[in-house]
């Protein structure tokens, strides 16, 4: 929305004035718009414009997935997904400005949590805040060892290294341990019914075991190491 120019001749009443350089309002930047005055005796006069195109707007952010999202206990918190939207801005140049904060999640704990996203574009504008509720769960898609005859866990208590052992003629496929932060300490792939695990490099504590046969059952089970 150019504010133009006004003219002015000591004879000619009319001017001709021609602009050149007017940017384009897809494109952000600093430009130069030049007007040149010509009057009726070809006697020319040049003045010049800087023009800023900007952005103002802020981005959006849509939350993909579930809200409130339901997650399993002791599982690690895998992000559902987020989506960002801007008058500028690609997605994939937001996403690497994301900043989410999942510093009051504990997936160790049954309850319910927030993991909040913003973001900041190139051009400073800042986001409004999300947030995703988070429920945390007692594990409900496995079947406790407790519960279970056909695989233990044994010696436990533990001191680091114990012995997981299927007491069906089906075998062990994989075998994962995982803190009471939710987060993967040792994973172990196997085609026998019995797994030695050691945690001896690991702090005492407890410790979530989720074991999958050849058949692809899955088993839940504690295991603590003193």
């Amino acid at each position: 929305n150019d504010p133009g120019v006004q003219t002015s001749d000591n004879y000619y009443p009319n001017v001709t004035t021609v602009r050149t350089g007017l940017p384009s309002m897809s494109t952000l930047g600093d430009f130069t718009v030049t007007y040149t005055a010509t009057d009726g005796a070809g006697n020319t006069s040049t003045v010049t414009r800087l023009v800023k195109v900007v952005d103002r707007i802020a981005p959006e952010i849509q939350l993909l997935g579930t809200n409130p999202f339901e997650h399993v206990r002791f599982k690690p918190y895998v992000e559902p997904g987020i989506k960002l939207k801007d008058n500028y801005y690609s997605d994939s140049t937001l996403q690497t400005l994301l900043i989410i904060d999942q510093s009051k999640l504990d997936v160790s704990m049954s309850g319910i949590y927030f993991v909040t996203y913003e973001v900041t574009d190139p051009s400073g504008n800042k986001s409004k805040k999300a947030q995703r509720l988070v429920s945390v769960v007692e594990v409900t898609g496995l079947s406790e060892l407790s519960n279970n005859n056909n695989v233990s866990i044994y010696p436990n208590p533990s001191k680091g290294q114990f012995t997981i052992a299927n007491k069906t003629n089906t075998t062990i496929k994989t075998v994962k341990v995982m803190d009471a932060m939710g987060r993967i300490v040792l994973e172990k792939t196997a085609q026998f019914k019995e797994v030695e695990v050691d945690l001896t490099s690991m702090n005492k504590g407890l410790y979530m075991v989720i074991i999958k046969d050849a058949n692809g059952n899955e088993y839940s089970g504690k295991v603590v190491l003193e």
